[in-house]
């Protein structure tokens, strides 16, 4: 489930929850209001994380990074839907959304909570999943049954593997690193849970990623044997390495991730590696599913 939730460290989701987008142009008493969530600054975040227990250092980052550190400090501290009800609560947004009649504020508070989340699913969707909320708490369901996942989920081929490694490079030449990372996550995990339910199978554990390649590994009899190849088990255990690297990359767990001034970021050539390293290990799912199949 955290892993399930670090989707929500998009940077078109962090900036709507930093208050940088709106999320509705609404008309109200003649005039035109573009509703959002209120804006954060940097020294705004690290207080409220304060609130929850969690603890940013202040540094020269930008808003939607500090946003970003305390979505995944609030996950590694099962805090995630309590940041969430705040920052979608009425006290937040009435911050500066207040000083109209009640009847205005209440239709205001409601259609910011409710497109917020409309808008935060826009995001969400690519990976089939959705924020909900059920009795106060706010959470993330994947919107497809998983045992139709081979009717209605995307095919893993070449033309798949292409488009997404082209859209991590975009990101890249837009220097937003961490959204291509997060789409290298991304290819990687949608090629295991393809491959798992070409088995008929369900993910055991969907958004961890180096289960999920365990289970995929035990579906396809992939673990080294010594009548396979010494170069070609010692590739395998490469491809171990290359999963848990991947899986870490940004995480709450991983040293690249640290808080405030501990923070290192990533760099151009870095993320590239971490793209392509995600594209051959796809690429490589694929074929060994397409070999069970003919087999």
């Amino acid at each position: 489930m955290q892993n399930t939730y670090l989707k929500l460290c998009d940077k078109n989701i962090l900036q709507i929850l930093d208050g940088d987008k709106e999320v509705e142009q609404y008309e109200c008493e003649g005039q035109k209001l573009s509703l959002g969530l209120p804006s954060l600054s940097g020294p705004d975040i690290c207080k409220l994380a304060k609130q929850f227990g969690i603890t940013i250092q202040y540094g020269s980052f930008s808003r939607w990074q500090y946003m970003d550190m305390l979505i995944k400090e609030s996950i590694k501290h099962n805090k995630i839907s309590e940041v969430l009800a705040y920052l979608l609560s009425k006290p937040h947004i009435l911050k500066i959304w207040g000083g109209y009649p009640r009847k205005t504020m209440e239709n205001i508070c409601k259609r910011i909570h409710d497109k917020t989340i409309d808008c935060i699913n826009g995001e969400l969707f690519a990976w089939d999943l959705e924020l909900y909320e059920q009795q106060g708490q706010y959470l993330i369901r994947l919107t497809k049954n998983l045992n139709n996942l081979l009717k209605t989920h995307t095919h893993i081929d070449n033309d798949y593997i292409n488009e997404r490694m082209s859209k991590a490079y975009a990101c890249i030449e837009n220097s937003d690193y961490d959204s291509a990372v997060t789409k290298a996550r991304t290819i990687v995990e949608e090629a295991f849970i393809w491959g798992i339910a070409k088995q008929n199978q369900e993910p055991l554990k969907n958004g961890d990623i180096g289960y999920l390649y365990n289970q995929f590994k035990s579906l396809y009899h992939m673990h080294q044997d010594k009548n396979t190849d010494k170069r070609i088990n010692d590739l395998l255990s490469g491809l171990n390495k290359i999963v848990t690297s991947i899986s870490e990359m940004r995480n709450n767990a991983s040293d690249s991730h640290g808080l405030g001034t501990r923070r290192i970021p990533i760099a151009a050539h870095h993320t590239k590696l971490v793209v392509d390293a995600a594209v051959l290990l796809a690429d490589f799912v694929q074929s060994v599913v397409e070999h069970a199949s003919n087999n």
